[in-house]
């Protein structure tokens, strides 16, 4: 299999979990060789991506995007493209329940070294995504690093190929789901749950699109579950939510997906 139907068919299998990504969050890329990089286009879904279409190609390097010059569908590349750059051949990112259940909480990163026991690790704080985040992952990065998690955001593992890093983004969250006592089969009958309209004021008041129904069963998930542990959640300060609020790139990624 070539690098990008490895990197196709890890968006894929990535993307097709909930539990995983939300709408048209988190990102995938692979290192093509000269200096090249296909990364995962903004605003579009994981599952999306396959080997000609729903990614961009930027120089590794300056990342100049050379989508179009590559003979691809021209498309915005993801904004976290810098920090893919300074990682691994293939790289994950994603908004996974169980990662973030110790990312959002304002004690989580307390878990964090009896769950990773064996797993070299890092943790960046709370940035703006963009060139501000990729400088503090940089500076934390060590020769080691395989796994990235950022508070209030999510997490990131990279690895020589598509099976490696799939295997060790598994197994990441599988050791925090454990640590917090909740599994996939409890996320997928939450969010099950989560779906049913059960009075007419939900319907004329929560009519929501896919995406916002899958974000909201993955915040109200965390919320439950880091309670049932005895914890609390740790919000987003107000600079950085209206940094969000008002960033174009932010606009565009939500006008690709409804």
């Amino acid at each position: 299999m070539n690098l990008l139907a490895s990197f196709a068919a890890m968006s894929q299998t990535v993307g097709a979990r909930l539990d995983y990504v939300q709408g048209g969050g988190g990102n995938t890329s692979v290192k093509l060789g000269d200096g090249l990089m296909a990364i995962k286009a903004s605003g579009f879904r994981l599952n999306q991506v396959t080997e000609n279409d729903c990614f961009a190609v930027v120089e590794t390097g300056t990342l100049k995007d050379v989508t179009a010059a590559c003979g691809y569908k021209p498309l915005r590349p993801s904004v976290e493209a810098s920090f893919h750059a300074l990682l691994g051949t293939f790289v994950i990112h994603t908004h996974p329940v169980y990662a973030n259940l110790a990312m959002c909480s304002a004690s989580g990163t307390d878990r964090l070294p009896a769950a990773m026991d064996g797993l070299p690790y890092i943790v960046a704080p709370y940035i703006n995504p963009g060139v501000e985040l990729s400088m503090a992952i940089k500076e934390r990065l060590r020769p080691d690093t395989r796994v990235v998690f950022l508070v209030n955001h999510g997490l990131v593992v990279t690895a020589d190929d598509a099976q490696g890093a799939m295997a060790l983004h598994d197994e990441v969250n599988e050791r925090l789901a454990s640590a917090y006592g909740v599994s996939r089969a409890d996320f997928d009958c939450f969010a099950r749950e989560a779906a049913k309209m059960l009075y007419p004021d939900q319907q004329v008041y929560l009519d929501l699109t896919q995406a916002q129904r899958e974000i909201m069963a993955a915040v109200m998930f965390i919320h439950f579950t880091l309670m049932k542990n005895g914890g609390t959640a740790q919000a987003m300060g107000a600079e950085a939510l209206s940094y969000i609020s008002g960033w174009e790139g932010e606009a565009y990624r939500k006008s690709i997906l409804r």
